[in-house]
């Protein structure tokens, strides 16, 4: 993420921490050294501050480099003229200053008529998908020097979630715990992390999709009563799986095979051989109805209409009659 020639302000667009933060530390290394960074690095909290005193800072000339870093923390916010501050100085920044402010979301049209070359953007979007993985297996190569299987990275991110912060750290971990060895597997974060919530309930929907109600059950039952699991979380975690067999029954009517449409919906490499007959045989509007009543059953949980265990048996044996009802 480091750039070559910063711009004369810089927008930190998104809500992601951990990737803001690695633009700034960039943009550090491009304004200032450590020698001067002291002298020529100025950091304001945006509520706190009256925007003069960051517009003089902004103006201030360097005093020990070429460079002068200026950041400005906290979301700018465009509405009630948040923002003239900047768009006005933004017609004229500082050359030998580098003003860095951060935007939730995209920055406002108004910002964006400065002078071509005024204001470059930094993308700091929380991370998904494909996106997520690929970041997971980069950072792998360049702070661990290793590789990781299709199934060691889909384990990490089940357990670590969209969370760059927390993905950093376990990849650290994971790049000491395997030692020598040049890649990281499935088994490798099962090892180091455990089994994640999501994976435990993902036993409940494998059974329901192999049409075991008995053993679909019983794991609904071992996880509330026995590890604990709190309700809310259990049906959050059925609800994803359950939107991909929605997805599976979706991409089979589009034309695509069976294999295509269980792999483009992340189902565990573990558990695709068992959910291949499901592209032939589930219909998107049944899986909807599932969802419909996973909808009800969350609303009756909240509302207290019934016990946990009482509410949440019904929804896995008529999840677990989904592929039969289809044939």
């Amino acid at each position: 993420m480091a750039l070559a020639k910063p711009a004369p302000i810089v927008a930190c667009v998104g809500t992601e921490p951990w990737l803001r933060e690695e633009a700034i530390r960039a943009l550090a290394a491009q304004c200032v050294t450590p020698a001067t960074a002291a002298l020529d690095t100025t950091t304001y909290v945006l509520a706190e501050t009256p925007p003069a005193e960051i517009l003089e800072a902004a103006r201030t000339r360097p005093l020990a480099g070429p460079r002068r870093l200026v950041l400005v923390r906290g979301p700018v916010d465009a509405a009630k003229g948040g923002m003239d501050w900047l768009v006005q100085y933004a017609q004229r920044p500082a050359p030998t200053t580098c003003l860095v402010v951060e935007f939730e979301e995209a920055v406002p049209a108004v910002f964006r008529a400065a002078p071509a070359g005024t204001i470059q953007e930094m993308p700091c979007q929380p991370l998904r998908g494909g996106a997520l993985v690929a970041w997971v297996r980069q950072r792998m190569a360049r702070a661990g020097g290793k590789t990781m299987t299709p199934e060691g990275t889909q384990a990490l991110v089940a357990r670590a979630g969209p969370d760059l912060s927390r993905l950093a750290q376990l990849v650290e971990q994971l790049a000491l715990f395997v030692g020598p060895r040049p890649q990281v597997t499935g088994q490798d974060v099962v090892a180091l992390v455990g089994w994640s919530v999501e994976e435990r309930v993902f036993a409940v929907v494998d059974a329901a999709v192999r049409r075991d109600r008995t053993t679909a059950l019983r794991v609904t039952r071992r996880l509330l009563e026995e590890e604990g699991v709190a309700p809310e979380e259990l049906l959050g975690a059925i609800g994803k799986h359950v939107r991909r067999l929605w997805q599976v029954a979706r991409r089979a009517e589009a034309g695509a095979s069976p294999q295509q449409a269980v792999q483009a919906a992340g189902v565990p490499w573990s558990a695709q051989a068992a959910w291949l007959p499901l592209a032939t045989r589930l219909s998107s509007p049944a899986v909807t109805r599932a969802l419909e009543r996973l909808l009800e059953t969350d609303v009756q949980l909240k509302t207290g209409v019934g016990t946990p265990l009482a509410l949440l048996e019904p929804y896995v044996w008529e999840l677990a009659g989904l592929g039969q009802a289809a044939i």
